[in-house]
């Protein structure tokens, strides 16, 4: 053997060690990891703004929220993330959005400071936590101020360079910070981007207008590309306004509580790299995911309300292992330290109990103490007096609705009973929901919540207020599984087979007749589904109450009453958390998925249509889709399922706007929201009498087809024939009748 060189001894001796020295993982980045603390929706309200008026405050708010709570409750939770913080496990703190009651201007200059305190304190105990906010609707230029009790206008008031002004250092401060306009006049100026880390990018949107602008739009979706194509980075988002639906029939519900668009604007950020997004808002802990048409997903995760029920914060730790490994484990903790200060209200004193949540659901669900009846009729008349009024200036409810027909006959009723008098209207209403609030729904009582948050007795049947709170409770806590609860399960059972509406109805009908006068019933006879209808699309807004009034009066609507009130109970007590059940969850996302394709994404057809031809040798057949279907086509064959020669299919497409999921009520529809939607048109020639055909509709290029139909009508002959001998059929089968039970006796 030739002598090596001491060169090549050296060379395989590293080789041979390397292996040791370098891991064999040494190729493959270490796991980028992030820990986020979020609160959201605290509302701060500086003591000094209100002094010992606070029963002026709550009359000037339409929610009866503890607004007095509110320094303690956010001093609570930030000692409970900075005490995380300390041992390691918190990187930054996102807060999206209604940071103060109303925009105070004191109540910026007051949180910021707490902020740059905690920023402050963190940093000095060796583990800072910078904090980074976004503004939410109550956050400028509405703000109030009590003085002796008089309620002022807020001086100065908060304007958009002023709320970029104090909190210029948190949030705008971050590295690699990029702001979507130096403009602040432009809708949405104060989003940015901005590096937590070195792995992540942060994107902060500004909804406070509860729009998302098609500049807003595109700007985010290049930064979203930008950071996870270029920079390798994994995005996380913030913002105030929900980019999800948090529950079933939010939108139709809550017409005016979402981002405009938010399917369409959602599914364009997915695609682009958004994945996890913060919103607030709504005050609920929820997580909804949604797909895009490609299959990507991104999470709505809901924060909820701090210094409401269930008054919890949350922290997220992230791990992500590549643009197609992402985890985040999503964690809710209730804010239940004792550093609640003591307040006045009317010269008392008030102390508050612990943990924080069961002191606060009366508040977070009713108004000054008076559970839901008095949140329903401060609602009522917050959201009735202003129009009330309106309606006295111009002439009633008969006037501003116009000619109606026999309708109009009806309001000029309501406008003589009530006087045009918006005092005796709240007090009909506010008699009328005390009552059917303590009427019993069930013969079981409400025992579920009494050791937990206080409502309920063990002694009583339930109420409609019983079950008004655990429903609500089951919607923004879900703590417990509502499978388990007797009482409100036997609820759902009397609204589902109709006993619960017949049983108000029954209640109320008598009373609101009392009211009105029988005479009310014979002018309801000559009302038809079409006035009514076009009486609630005439723009009367929140006075469609009396109309509903009338629609529950007329005959034929409990069936549809009863399956619309059970959709929505039962469905939004359901948690529709990926992990199941909860509000926590362990979320992945791990690349493109299958599309859903179900009825709720408007990828598959709706509100199909077939029109037949003269001679049925021609069809139209009409059908709608979400904005995105790419190919949209029609399929036809025979009834074997072969294809057929000689007919002409030709496919138009147009852009509408839709109105989907509404309120079928029985004799009319209302609500719905409205939506980006296509409108396709498939002209079919050529057909043959006496030959049975199959359709199907749907999207060529993703191959997304709905079920085969009959093109009914299109066999004239043989339907006729086949008519005739059912005809033929039934008169014989009824003379045998006659024959076996004599009747001709």
């Amino acid at each position: 053997m030739k002598k090596m060189s001491l060169k090549s001894i050296a060379l395989l001796l590293a080789l041979t060690l390397l292996p040791v020295i370098v891991p064999m993982s040494a190729g493959a980045a270490a796991p980028a990891k992030l820990n986020i603390a979020l609160v959201s929706d605290t509302h701060y309200y500086p003591p000094e703004m209100a002094g010992d008026y606070y029963d002026v405050l709550f009359d000037n708010t339409q929610l009866g929220h503890p607004i007095e709570q509110t320094p303690g409750v956010l001093r609570s939770a930030l000692e409970a993330i900075k005490a995380r913080a300390l041992r390691g496990e918190i990187d930054y703190l996102l807060i999206p959005g209604d940071l103060t009651t109303d925009g105070e201007h004191l109540g910026h200059e007051r949180l910021a400071e707490i902020l740059l305190d905690f920023e402050r304190e963190t940093f000095e105990a060796g583990h800072p936590v910078p904090v980074a906010v976004i503004p939410g609707n109550h956050d400028m230029g509405n703000g109030n101020i009590f003085v002796n009790g008089v309620k002022e206008r807020a001086q100065p008031e908060t304007t958009v360079s002023e709320f970029r002004r104090i909190y210029d250092q948190l949030g705008y401060d971050l590295p690699g910070i990029e702001f979507y306009t130096a403009d602040l006049s432009v809708e949405g100026a104060l989003s940015y981007t901005a590096n937590l880390g070195d792995d992540y990018r942060l994107v902060a949107l500004d909804t406070r207008v509860r729009r998302i602008s098609p500049e807003l739009r595109a700007w985010v979706a290049a930064q979203c590309r930008k950071a996870v194509e270029v920079d390798h980075r994994t995005v996380v988002a913030m913002g105030h306004h929900n980019l999800n639906e948090q529950f079933q029939g939010q939108l139709r519900v809550m017409q005016n509580q979402g981002i405009e668009n938010m399917r369409e604007i959602s599914e364009e950020f997915a695609d682009a790299g958004m994945h996890f997004y913060f919103s607030g808002h709504l005050h609920m802990s929820e997580i909804s995911p949604w797909y895009s048409d490609s299959g990507e997903v991104l999470y709505d995760i809901i924060v909820p309300g701090l210094y409401s029920f269930p008054g919890d914060y949350r922290v997220v730790n992230f791990t992500a292992e590549g643009p197609e490994s992402i985890t985040a484990d999503v964690q809710s903790y209730p804010v239940d330290e004792a550093l609640r200060v003591s307040t006045k209200r009317g010269g008392e004193v008030i102390n508050y109990k612990q943990p924080y949540y069961p002191d606060n659901l009366e508040f977070s669900f009713g108004y000054k103490g008076q559970g839901l009846a008095g949140f329903l009729k401060a609602n009522l008349r917050a959201q009735l007096g202003k129009p009330l009024e309106e309606l006295q200036k111009n002439g009633g409810i008969a006037a501003m609705a116009g000619d109606l027909g026999p309708l109009t006959q009806v309001l000029e009723y309501l406008d003589k009973q009530l006087n045009n008098n918006t005092q005796k209207i709240f007090d009909i209403l506010g008699n009328l929901v005390d009552e059917a609030f303590a009427l019993p729904v069930s013969k079981l009582p409400c025992t579920r919540f009494i050791g937990d948050l206080g409502f309920g007795d063990a002694a009583k049947p339930g109420t409609v207020a019983d079950a008004g709170n655990s429903i609500l409770v089951y919607m923004f806590w879900k703590h417990k599984d509502p499978a388990g609860d007797a009482f409100v399960q036997d609820v759902l059972r009397r609204m589902r087979n109709g006993e619960l509406v017949d049983q108000v109805l029954n209640f109320a009908v008598p009373k609101v007749l009392d009211v009105l006068g029988a005479e009310i019933l014979p002018l309801l006879a000559n009302v038809d589904v079409g006035m009514l209808n076009r009486a609630m699309q005439c723009g009367l807004g929140t006075l469609n109450l009396p109309l509903l009034l009338v629609t529950a009066l007329l005959p034929g609507t409990r069936d549809a009453i009863s399956k619309t009130l059970y959709d929505f109970a039962s469905k939004a007590i359901v948690s529709q958390s990926p992990s199941g059940r909860g509000t926590d969850a362990v979320l992945e996302y791990k690349g493109a998925a299958a599309a859903p394709t179900g009825p709720d994404t408007f990828r598959m057809p709706f509100d199909l249509t077939v029109t037949l031809g003269s001679g049925c040798k021609e069809a139209e057949v009409v059908w709608y889709t979400k904005e995105s279907l790419v190919a949209p086509g029609l399929r036809l064959t025979g009834k074997d399922g072969k294809a057929v020669t000689g007919v002409t299919v030709a496919v138009t497409t147009e852009a509408v706007k839709r109105t989907v999921n509404q309120l079928d009520l029985g004799v009319a529809q209302m609500m719905g929201y409205n939506m980006q939607a296509q409108k396709h048109t498939a002209k079919i020639s050529g057909l043959k009498p006496l030959t049975a055909y199959l359709f199907s509709v749907g999207d060529t290029y993703r191959g997304w087809w709905a079920q085969p139909r009959k093109l009914a009508g299109a066999q004239p002959v043989l339907d006729f024939f086949r008519q005739v001998w059912d005809w033929i059929c039934g008169i014989w089968k009824l003379i045998v009748t006659m024959w076996n039970n004599r009747w001709y006796y």
